[in-house]
C-alpha cells in the first residue's frame, strides 16, 4: 500500500480539525514508524537507556515535522484528485448570476463633500441549472465601485446571510451596502458629475462567495466563486430601476 494511501481518510461532518490533525498525524507514524519525541523518551525510560541528547532530539523533531509536511501535500494533492473525479462524473456547472434591481442613494451629497457616502441597494438572483448537486453558501462578500477611468470609488460593501442554492432553483438575494468613507480626487468627481448630468453613471458589482457542493446530504468539495458584473444606472431615478443595462460574467474553482 502507498503512503498516499492515509490521504483518502474520511471524517465524519462533526469531526473538529485537531481530531482530523491528529488522526492523520498518527497514520503517518504508525505507517513509518515515527514517534514524537516525548514518546521516544518515555520508551528510553521505559527501557531503562539513557535519554538522548538535544542535537538527537533536534533530528527527531525535524524528521517528524518533514513526515508531516509530506503528509500534507500528498491530502492536498489527493484532494484535487478526488475533485477532479467528481467533476468527470457529475460535470457540475457554476450557478448563474444576475442583477436585478439596484438603487444609488447619496451621490448627490458625495460629490458635495468630496468624499463617498452612498448607499447601494443591490438585488440579485441566482439560478442553479444542475440537476444532481446543490450548493450550500456559507460566504457572501459585496462590493460595490465606480467604473470610471479616474479610478474606482466604493460606493456600498457589506455581506449578505448564507443561503442553500437546491438544484433546479433561484434563489434572491437584496442587501443594503454603505459606502466605504473614501476622498475623491477632483478628476473623479468631475468624471462622476458628468455620468451624473447624462444620466448614466457605471458601476462595477462584484460577489466573492464561497460555497461546498452538495449531493443529497452528502458533501462534496469546496469552491469558491467570482462574480463580475458590470451595469450602468440612471441615479436621477427616484422610483424602480435605475439599471439601464448590465452584464455579469461568473467562475469557480476549488479550495482547501
Amino acid at each position: 500500500m502507498s503512503a498516499s494511501c492515509v490521504c483518502f481518510d474520511l471524517f465524519p461532518e462533526d469531526s473538529t480539525s485537531n481530531e482530523v490533525e491528529e488522526h492523520i498525524q498518527g497514520s503517518v507514524r504508525r505507517k513509518y514508524s515515527l514517534l514524537s519525541p516525548s514518546q521516544l523518551t518515555a520508551g528510553h525510560h521505559a527501557r531503562g537507556e539513557s535519554v538522548p541528547g538535544k542535537q538527537w532530539q533536534h533530528h527527531a523533531n525535524r524528521t517528524v515535522s518533514s513526515s508531516e509536511r509530506l503528509l500534507q501535500h500528498l491530502h492536498q494533492r489527493s484532494s484535487l484528485w478526488q475533485g477532479l473525479t467528481f467533476y468527470l462524473l457529475v460535470r457540475p456547472k457554476v450557478p448563474e448570476f444576475e442583477v436585478t434591481d439596484f438603487r444609488l442613494e447619496g451621490l448627490d451629497t458625495s460629490l458635495t463633500a468630496q468624499q463617498m457616502s452612498t448607499t447601494s441597494t443591490v438585488s440579485i438572483s441566482s439560478y442553479n441549472g444542475n440537476k444532481k448537486i446543490s450548493f450550500d453558501f456559507k460566504s457572501i462578500n459585496v462590493h460595490v465601485t465606480t467604473n470610471v477611468k479616474t479610478g474606482d470609488v466604493s460606493v456600498g460593501d457589506g455581506t449578505l446571510p448564507p443561503v442553500f442554492l437546491g438544484k433546479g432553483e433561484t434563489v434572491k438575494l437584496q442587501g443594503v451596502f454603505k459606502a466605504t468613507p473614501m476622498a475623491m480626487g477632483k478628476d473623479t468627481q468631475a468624471a462622476l458629475i458628468k455620468a451624473q448630468n447624462t444620466r448614466n453613471l457605471p458601476l462595477k458589482v462584484n460577489m466573492d462567495l464561497k460555497t461546498r457542493i452538495q449531493m443529497g446530504s452528502i458533501k462534496f468539495i469546496k469552491i469558491k466563486v467570482k462574480v463580475r458584473c458590470n451595469i450602468a444606472v440612471d441615479p436621477s431615478v427616484t422610483t424602480g430601476s435605475q439599471i439601464l443595462n448590465k452584464a455579469c460574467t461568473y467562475k469557480a474553482r476549488p479550495y482547501v
